[in-house]
Protein backbone atom coordinates (compact mmCIF):
# COMPACT_ATOMS: atom_id res chain seq x y z
CA UNK A 1 0.00 0.00 0.00
CA UNK A 2 2.83 2.61 1.02
CA UNK A 3 4.43 1.61 -2.44
CA UNK A 4 1.36 2.58 -4.22
CA UNK A 5 0.34 6.23 -2.54
CA UNK A 6 4.49 6.67 -3.59
CA UNK A 7 3.98 5.74 -7.07
CA UNK A 8 0.58 8.16 -7.01
CA UNK A 9 2.53 10.87 -4.98
CA UNK A 10 5.56 10.88 -7.24
CA UNK A 11 2.80 10.48 -10.61
CA UNK A 12 1.18 13.87 -9.10
CA UNK A 13 4.48 15.79 -8.61
CA UNK A 14 5.37 14.72 -12.25
CA UNK A 15 2.52 16.29 -13.38
CA UNK A 16 2.32 19.01 -11.25
CA UNK A 17 6.16 20.19 -12.31
CA UNK A 18 5.36 20.70 -15.88
CA UNK A 19 1.35 21.87 -15.49
CA UNK A 20 3.29 25.16 -13.28
CA UNK A 21 5.95 25.75 -15.79
CA UNK A 22 3.16 26.00 -18.19
CA UNK A 23 1.14 28.45 -16.15
CA UNK A 24 4.53 30.49 -15.57
CA UNK A 25 5.44 31.04 -18.80
CA UNK A 26 1.58 30.52 -20.55
CA UNK A 27 2.30 34.24 -22.38
CA UNK A 28 4.95 33.10 -24.76
CA UNK A 29 2.99 30.43 -25.96
CA UNK A 30 1.21 33.30 -27.97
CA UNK A 31 4.37 35.59 -28.52
CA UNK A 32 7.13 32.76 -28.73
CA UNK A 33 6.26 29.26 -29.10
CA UNK A 34 9.08 27.84 -29.54
CA UNK A 35 10.70 29.33 -26.67
CA UNK A 36 7.88 27.76 -25.28
CA UNK A 37 8.09 24.46 -26.61
CA UNK A 38 11.52 24.51 -26.04
CA UNK A 39 10.89 25.26 -22.44
CA UNK A 40 8.10 22.96 -21.61
CA UNK A 41 10.35 20.17 -23.74
CA UNK A 42 13.12 20.99 -20.98
CA UNK A 43 11.22 20.92 -17.99
CA UNK A 44 9.73 17.48 -18.73
CA UNK A 45 12.40 15.79 -19.72
CA UNK A 46 14.53 17.76 -16.44
CA UNK A 47 12.13 17.21 -14.29
CA UNK A 48 11.40 13.13 -15.10
CA UNK A 49 14.70 12.43 -15.01
CA UNK A 50 15.10 13.77 -11.48
CA UNK A 51 11.74 12.35 -10.15
CA UNK A 52 13.41 9.02 -11.71
CA UNK A 53 16.74 9.44 -10.22
CA UNK A 54 14.93 10.08 -6.72
CA UNK A 55 12.69 7.02 -7.34
CA UNK A 56 15.00 4.52 -8.25
CA UNK A 57 17.76 5.25 -5.84
CA UNK A 58 15.88 2.68 -3.26
CA UNK A 59 15.55 0.26 -5.46
CA UNK A 60 18.02 -2.53 -4.88
CA UNK A 61 16.10 -5.25 -6.97
CA UNK A 62 14.14 -5.69 -10.28
CA UNK A 63 15.34 -2.06 -11.66
CA UNK A 64 13.76 -2.26 -15.05
CA UNK A 65 10.51 -3.57 -14.26
CA UNK A 66 9.71 -0.74 -11.73
CA UNK A 67 11.67 1.57 -13.93
CA UNK A 68 8.99 0.68 -17.05
CA UNK A 69 5.95 0.53 -14.16
CA UNK A 70 6.54 4.02 -13.10
CA UNK A 71 7.08 5.66 -16.75
CA UNK A 72 4.39 4.17 -18.17
CA UNK A 73 2.04 5.24 -14.69
CA UNK A 74 3.59 8.59 -14.73
CA UNK A 75 2.73 8.83 -18.31
CA UNK A 76 -0.70 7.96 -18.18
CA UNK A 77 -1.13 10.13 -14.78
CA UNK A 78 -0.29 13.01 -16.90
CA UNK A 79 -2.89 12.63 -19.63
CA UNK A 80 -5.66 11.76 -17.12
CA UNK A 81 -5.37 14.98 -15.03
CA UNK A 82 -4.27 16.57 -18.00
CA UNK A 83 -7.93 15.44 -19.34
CA UNK A 84 -9.66 16.57 -16.58
CA UNK A 85 -8.09 19.74 -16.74
CA UNK A 86 -8.66 20.25 -20.41
CA UNK A 87 -11.92 19.00 -20.91
CA UNK A 88 -13.94 21.51 -19.32
CA UNK A 89 -13.21 24.96 -17.42
CA UNK A 90 -11.03 27.96 -18.37
CA UNK A 91 -8.96 25.67 -19.66
CA UNK A 92 -10.80 23.87 -22.02
CA UNK A 93 -9.23 22.61 -25.62
CA UNK A 94 -10.93 19.88 -28.03
CA UNK A 95 -9.72 16.64 -27.49
CA UNK A 96 -7.75 16.17 -31.15
CA UNK A 97 -6.38 19.82 -30.13
CA UNK A 98 -5.06 18.11 -26.72
CA UNK A 99 -3.59 14.85 -28.55
CA UNK A 100 -1.72 16.91 -30.97
CA UNK A 101 -0.18 19.91 -28.78
CA UNK A 102 0.38 17.88 -25.19
CA UNK A 103 -0.32 14.12 -24.87
CA UNK A 104 2.14 12.97 -27.58
CA UNK A 105 5.02 15.01 -24.77
CA UNK A 106 4.63 12.53 -21.85
CA UNK A 107 5.76 9.35 -24.74
CA UNK A 108 9.00 10.68 -23.32
CA UNK A 109 8.16 9.88 -19.53
CA UNK A 110 8.92 6.05 -19.94
CA UNK A 111 11.83 6.22 -22.59
CA UNK A 112 13.45 8.20 -19.53
CA UNK A 113 12.54 6.13 -16.73
CA UNK A 114 13.40 3.34 -18.80
CA UNK A 115 16.34 4.26 -19.50
CA UNK A 116 17.32 4.81 -15.65
CA UNK A 117 16.38 1.71 -14.90
CA UNK A 118 18.71 0.05 -17.44
CA UNK A 119 21.50 2.08 -16.02
CA UNK A 120 20.73 1.18 -11.98
CA UNK A 121 20.62 -2.37 -13.29
CA UNK A 122 24.04 -2.20 -14.61
CA UNK A 123 25.30 -0.41 -12.00
CA UNK A 124 27.82 -2.47 -9.95
CA UNK A 125 27.22 -3.28 -6.27
CA UNK A 126 29.01 -1.73 -3.87
CA UNK A 127 30.05 -3.10 -0.49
Amino acid sequence: MRRIARECGFAFVAWLVPFAMSVCVFQLQETHRPLFEIIMSLTLTGSTALLGLIYLRRMTENHLIRAVRIGVTWMVANWAIDLLMFSSGPMQMPLRQYLWDIAGAYLVIPVITTALGLAARARPVTE
